[in-house]
């Protein structure tokens, strides 16, 4: 069922042209000198009053005009605020629910397709990993492997799988490695170092039917 809609009317605030304003002027001396023919007669001072009341009165029509928009635009979203205010709470709720169903679904989706890695360590200057084997879920040499911080879920590194052994899959870095995390690595050597904390191997996507 379609909720009703509110009606949130918001006034465009569009001035009239310089074309109409000076019509509107025109008129206003026409129209003043056909009602007070003798007002040429007048002394100065009140001509001068006149003439400025005539020049004005359009821009004074103007202003009440959008002064009475707005008065109307104030009271009707003053009529429609709880409204408004409750649909918006019903609307967060409904996003933070969608967010969190998404989110889990995701979490479950990179859990199927989630590898812990054993170690790291150098190899000739190249970053490398030692994956293991995960029952189910099988990797073959030349699949694209991202290295993901679940804290953040920030990529700290892109890399191939180069081998796969009885007990590991060795995989290489091939970019965007976390300079940091790179750096430890290379002090460490070709000695076996533990990767960063919360971080899981997640295999990537290359099709919609992959692994399904």
């Amino acid at each position: 069922m379609d909720e009703p809609k509110l009606d949130l009317a918001v006034p465009r605030y569009r001035l009239p042209s310089s074309g109409w304003i000076l019509t509107a002027i025109g008129t206003s001396i026409a129209a003043f000198l056909m009602l007070f023919p003798n007002a040429i007669r007048l002394v100065p001072e009140l001509r001068i009053f006149a003439l400025v009341l005539l020049v004005f009165f359009p821009a004074i029509c103007v202003f009440i005009w959008i002064l009475s928009c707005r008065m109307i635009c104030f009271w009707r979203r003053g009529k429609a605020y709880d409204k408004i205010v409750i649909r918006i709470n019903a609307l967060t709720v409904e996003l933070q629910n969608s967010y969190e169903l998404a989110e889990q679904l995701i979490n479950e989706r990179q859990a199927k397709r989630a590898l812990q890695i054993k170690n790291c360590y150098c190899d000739n200057g190249h970053a490398c990993l030692s994956l293991y084997l995960k029952r189910g879920f099988a990797l073959e040499v030349g699949d694209q492997i991202d290295v993901i911080d679940q804290e953040n879920s920030k990529s700290m590194g892109k890399f191939e799988i180069v081998e796969r052994k009885p007990d590991i899959y060795v995989a290489r870095h091939t970019k965007n490695i976390d300079a940091v995390w790179f750096g430890s690595m290379m002090e460490n050597g070709a000695a076996p170092c533990p990767p960063p904390t919360n971080t899981i191997a997640i295999k990537f996507q290359t099709n919609e039917t992959e692994n399904a």
